[in-house]
């Protein structure tokens, strides 16, 4: 008996998943067209799916290519901008070696400037003449002014009375307007070269000559320093 009922239970079972189609059928009226039809729509939206999901991987891959040369373009671009900091760094060196040339070249006029106006008026001579060499008869004929260039009259009125001892004629006792000048200064005229070395050699203090680089109408112009107090 029991073996009966078992084979009836099989026998059921496969004729109900051989109808299973049959009964999906009965139940919502889907003609084997209909069925076939949403099968090939299920394929087709895996289809599509796979479609995107490969259209999505190329898009990825596309957009990191994007990304990595990206980060190329602002690797170079810092890169640049270092050369550029540098070179602007250069150019603030070469500024600032301009200034100081700059300033050194005014100060060097202003300094001109000064010894031509303490050395005091140009007297000019008659143009087509040719005047004498003026003989140096002595200490006494040699036309000599002194100036202060330590800011300190009373350095160029004791440089006057050492040079009066010395048997010189002082012509002016004047201040410079350059107050920076380190040692005693004694400037000459053409063919007072030999008189000014004399000189230097006379003073007790460190001293140098310097030829005028102007015209004066001096013979000798000295000028007193800093470091000759």
């Amino acid at each position: 008996m029991l073996c009966r009922w078992i084979v009836c239970i099989t026998v059921s079972l496969v004729l109900l998943f051989g109808s299973g189609c049959t009964v999906m059928r009965a139940i919502d009226n889907s003609s084997p067209e209909e069925i076939k039809k949403f099968q090939t729509s299920k394929e087709e939206l895996w289809n599509m799916t796979k479609a995107l999901e490969q259209e999505n991987a190329a898009y990825r891959k596309l957009l990191a290519e994007k990304q990595s040369g990206i980060a190329q373009m602002n690797k170079g671009l810092a890169e640049r901008k270092g050369e550029i900091e540098r070179f602007n760094g250069k150019v603030k060196e070469l500024n600032t070696v301009l200034d100081t040339l700059s300033g050194r070249l005014s100060q060097f006029a202003e300094d001109k400037k000064a010894v031509l106006e303490a050395a005091g008026p140009v007297k000019m001579k008659p143009a087509g003449k040719r005047t004498p060499v003026k003989r140096i008869n002595g200490l006494a004929s040699i036309n000599l002014k002194v100036l202060t260039g330590d800011g300190d009259l009373a350095s160029a009125s004791a440089m006057s009375e050492q040079l009066v001892k010395l048997g010189y004629r002082v012509k002016r006792v004047e201040r410079a307007l350059r107050s920076d000048f380190r040692v005693n200064t004694v400037y000459y005229g053409p063919d007072y070269g030999a008189a000014a070395k004399a000189l230097v050699e006379k003073l007790e203090r460190d001293a140098v000559a310097k030829p005028f680089d102007w015209p004066s109408p001096f013979d000798i112009v000295v000028v007193t320093g800093r470091n000759s107090r």
